[in-house]
Formats: structure tokens, sequence, C-alpha cells
């Protein structure tokens, strides 16, 4: 502290006297230095964003279900790559496969449930829709808290809700979901809704061939395909790109403006890492009225290369999901088993 308070003493010296061309000096080597700096900042993330995937191959392949365990679908990873938590058919109830100790454990058996479940960061809680009935025959959903520990469960609706779907968490605070195309937020700590505007978005969902985007609170629609049928949308967690499945024409990757940025070809149930900047997905045949083969495959985000990962004729793999990390994907098989896939990406 003293040292620099001489040092500026001396500056404000040389200035009075009238040679201040030691302190432009510093001032030219210091923005000097700022302007390489950035430059080479701008080199690094240059190189980092041409850098091209060659090989996507898989180092091993786990089951992590038996015959013997049931028959189980849609697997997911959640509570950063901790557990696994997967469904039975029809989508009915929740298993949760804790990778530490390699058990599973039955969390419910709602109708429903397995559709889109999310899990908190600590892995305690999970958030997720079951459906019911009424007397007009028409389905509806509510909305459930279910503690993993105590297997307790709480409703979060007073009333079940026609059309919901897309569950978040945002930040472990919010629980955020679509009612229809009306974005709904929970703040969990008073577990009292709250309006959108609170929601930092992008967040998206598709409702009726369209795609809704809630943003800081303010609503905007993309109809980037009309009278077309959309089936399937994913987008990365910066939501500034996505993909959709458009029935009868494959999948398209969109930027936030609807602008179509890429035609990627039948690439099925696809899911994008963020961290490895691939796409996985299902490369199934058909007879016209069943699946008759399946492999999991990886795309670049450009389509122009894909990778074969599992290659078995005589299994049918669908429906994979990537690891936080972007190392692993898991995935189900036709006849209910859970398995995971290590990956070397160079």
């Amino acid at each position: 502290m003293w040292s620099y308070q001489r040092e500026k003493l001396k500056i404000m010296h040389r200035t009075r006297a009238g040679a201040d061309f030691p302190s432009k000096y510093q001032l030219i080597c210091i923005c000097s230095f700022i302007a390489n700096l950035f430059l080479i900042c701008g080199c690094g993330e240059s190189k980092q964003e041409m850098r091209q995937i060659e090989t996507v191959k898989t180092t091993r392949i786990t089951p992590l279900t038996s015959k013997e365990d049931g028959n189980f679908y849609f697997p997911r990873f959640l509570a950063n790559d901790a557990k696994i938590i997967f469904t039975s058919a029809n989508k009915r109830g929740i298993w949760c496969y804790d990778r530490a100790d390699k058990k599973i454990t039955q969390l419910n058996s709602l109708s429903g449930a397995g559709q889109e479940p999310v899990i908190n960061q600590d892995g305690s809680k999970v958030y997720f829709k079951a459906d019911s009935i009424g007397a007009d025959r028409r389905k509806r959903s509510y909305l459930y808290e279910q503690d993993l520990h105590s297997g307790r469960l709480r409703s979060l609706l007073a009333e079940p809700v026609r059309h919901l779907v897309h569950i978040k968490l945002i930040d472990d605070r919010y629980l955020a979901f679509f009612d229809q195309d009306q974005l709904r937020a929970i703040d969990l700590s008073t577990y009292q809704f709250q309006p959108a505007q609170y929601m930092a978005g992008p967040v998206w969902t598709l409702y009726r061939n369209k795609i809704i985007c809630y943003s800081d609170g303010e609503k905007s629609v993309l109809d980037p395909f009309p009278a077309a049928n959309l089936i399937w949308f994913e987008n990365v967690s910066s939501g500034d790109e996505f993909l959709v499945y458009v029935v009868g024409r494959g999948l398209y990757k969109l930027n936030r403006k609807g602008e179509i940025l890429a035609d990627l070809g039948h690439l099925r149930a696809p899911r994008w890492s963020v961290i490895n900047n691939l796409i996985a997905y299902m490369q199934d045949t058909d007879d016209g009225m069943k699946i008759t083969g399946s492999d999991i495959y990886a795309a670049t985000p450009d389509g122009k290369l894909k990778f074969n990962l599992t290659n078995t004729p005589d299994k049918i793999e669908m429906y994979p999901a990537w690891s936080d990390d972007g190392s692993m994907i898991v995935y189900h098989t036709d006849d209910g088993q859970i398995f995971t896939l290590s990956l070397d990406i160079q």
C-alpha cells in the first residue's frame, strides 16, 4: 500500500512538471497488452469452435437391469449423473437406479409418472406429472413432489390441468411447466405460484405443432413448418438452437428465430449433448407394423458424420439419453432392459 502511494506521488510530480510522457507510455503499453490478450483469447475460441470431431467409439456397454428386475423404459441421467430414473410400460410409475450402490428403488406406480420426471441437484426430490381420467373421460394431469428418502408425496396443484408438459427445475428454486401454451412456475420455498416474468428464459415447448418460447416473461410463437406435424422437440441449455422432428420430413436444427440451420434427415428420438456437441439418436427400421431393428447412433450437429454406437443386429436399442458430462449414453431395449454405453470421443 505504501509503495503504491509513493509511485502515485512520483507520477503526480512528473505530470505537474510537464513530463507526462511516462504516464502516456504506460497507458499505451497497457492498451497494447489488453489488445493482445483479447487477440489471443479470440484465437483460442476460434480454434475451439473449429475443432472437428473425427471419431466416436463405444468402449463399454453395461447392463443396469435384468429380466428378473422387470421391464423398464425411457431412462434418463439425473442429479449430476448420480442417478438414472426410468419407467415401466405405458410410462406408469418411476424407478430409480443409484449408481453409487447399484440398487433399484421403485418410487411410485402412478399413471403417467414416467413421462418427464426431474430430480433436484442433490438427488433428494423428484418432480413429475401423473394422469387421471375425469368424469368426461378426458385425461388431466396432476403435479407432484416426492421425497426420495421417505417416499412422501406432495401434490402441487389444487386442480388438475388439461395439458401439462415440459417440467423444468430452474436453479432448484422454481418448478416451471407448461399448462397448454402458458408457462407457470411454483416457488419451491413457499409452494406458491409466481408470474412467468420471474423465469429467466428462454423456456421452450411444443404446442399444437407450434414452438412456444418464454424469455424474461415475454411469449413468442414460432411456426417454421406450417400445417406440418411436429412430434419431437429438443433444445440446448442456452436456448439459442434446438432440434425439431417433422413427420414425413425428418429432423431439423433451427435457431431461436425459427430459421432452419440444417436438415439432418431421419434421426429419431434425438438428444443433444452440449458438452461434446453431438446428437444421440436411434436409427430404426420397421415392417409397417412394428420396429424390426434399431441401433443407437451419434451425429455431429451438421449431420455430416454419423457413428453407430451399438451395431447389434440381434438387439433393438431405443431412446438414448446423455449423461450430463457427455461421457455416457443410457437407453432401453425393446424387451425392457436398461443399458449404458461409455464413449471415447476424439
